[in-house]
Protein backbone atom coordinates (compact mmCIF):
# COMPACT_ATOMS: atom_id res chain seq x y z
CA UNK A 1 0.00 0.00 0.00
CA UNK A 2 1.44 3.45 -0.97
CA UNK A 3 1.34 6.25 1.46
CA UNK A 4 -0.46 9.57 1.43
CA UNK A 5 3.01 11.39 0.07
CA UNK A 6 3.87 8.91 -2.47
CA UNK A 7 0.32 9.24 -3.72
CA UNK A 8 0.97 12.95 -3.72
CA UNK A 9 3.99 12.99 -5.43
CA UNK A 10 2.45 10.89 -8.22
CA UNK A 11 -0.65 13.39 -8.18
CA UNK A 12 2.16 16.60 -8.79
CA UNK A 13 4.29 14.25 -11.35
CA UNK A 14 0.65 13.33 -13.42
CA UNK A 15 -0.71 17.22 -13.02
CA UNK A 16 3.03 18.39 -14.36
CA UNK A 17 3.01 16.22 -16.96
CA UNK A 18 -0.66 17.41 -18.44
CA UNK A 19 0.42 20.89 -17.61
CA UNK A 20 3.76 20.87 -20.10
CA UNK A 21 1.22 18.56 -22.67
CA UNK A 22 -0.82 21.60 -23.02
CA UNK A 23 1.81 24.35 -22.82
CA UNK A 24 4.46 23.05 -24.96
CA UNK A 25 2.18 23.16 -28.30
CA UNK A 26 1.43 26.99 -27.18
CA UNK A 27 4.69 27.55 -26.68
CA UNK A 28 6.05 26.31 -30.49
CA UNK A 29 3.44 28.03 -31.79
CA UNK A 30 4.49 31.42 -30.21
CA UNK A 31 7.90 30.38 -31.40
CA UNK A 32 6.96 29.32 -35.02
CA UNK A 33 5.17 32.98 -34.88
CA UNK A 34 8.87 34.81 -33.43
CA UNK A 35 10.79 33.06 -35.77
CA UNK A 36 8.58 34.66 -38.80
CA UNK A 37 8.68 37.86 -37.08
CA UNK A 38 13.11 37.68 -37.21
CA UNK A 39 13.02 36.51 -40.61
CA UNK A 40 10.75 39.51 -41.65
CA UNK A 41 12.75 41.58 -39.64
CA UNK A 42 15.93 40.39 -41.16
CA UNK A 43 14.62 40.67 -44.33
CA UNK A 44 14.65 44.69 -43.67
CA UNK A 45 17.70 44.96 -42.22
CA UNK A 46 19.09 43.41 -45.46
CA UNK A 47 17.30 45.96 -47.78
CA UNK A 48 18.49 48.86 -45.86
CA UNK A 49 22.34 47.62 -46.47
CA UNK A 50 23.16 46.11 -43.43
CA UNK A 51 23.71 42.55 -44.73
CA UNK A 52 26.71 41.45 -42.23
CA UNK A 53 24.19 42.31 -39.47
CA UNK A 54 21.57 40.56 -41.07
CA UNK A 55 23.03 37.65 -41.58
CA UNK A 56 24.07 37.20 -38.11
CA UNK A 57 20.89 37.47 -36.56
CA UNK A 58 19.52 35.29 -38.96
CA UNK A 59 22.12 32.71 -37.90
CA UNK A 60 21.53 33.48 -34.34
CA UNK A 61 17.31 33.25 -34.73
CA UNK A 62 17.10 30.12 -36.96
CA UNK A 63 19.58 27.86 -33.89
CA UNK A 64 17.39 29.57 -31.15
CA UNK A 65 14.43 28.50 -33.42
CA UNK A 66 15.87 25.00 -33.76
CA UNK A 67 17.11 24.78 -30.43
CA UNK A 68 13.46 25.64 -29.38
CA UNK A 69 11.51 23.29 -31.65
CA UNK A 70 14.07 19.91 -30.35
CA UNK A 71 14.09 20.94 -26.97
CA UNK A 72 11.87 17.45 -25.63
CA UNK A 73 14.71 15.61 -28.32
CA UNK A 74 17.46 17.25 -26.44
CA UNK A 75 16.28 16.61 -23.00
CA UNK A 76 15.62 13.17 -23.80
CA UNK A 77 18.79 12.73 -24.65
CA UNK A 78 20.10 14.49 -21.21
CA UNK A 79 18.45 11.90 -19.55
CA UNK A 80 20.14 9.13 -20.69
CA UNK A 81 23.51 10.28 -18.98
Amino acid sequence: MKSTDDLQVLATVANVDSISNTIWPEIINISDWVAIGVIVFVGGMWMFGNRSQAIQRLLDGSIGYLVIRHAPDILHWLKRF
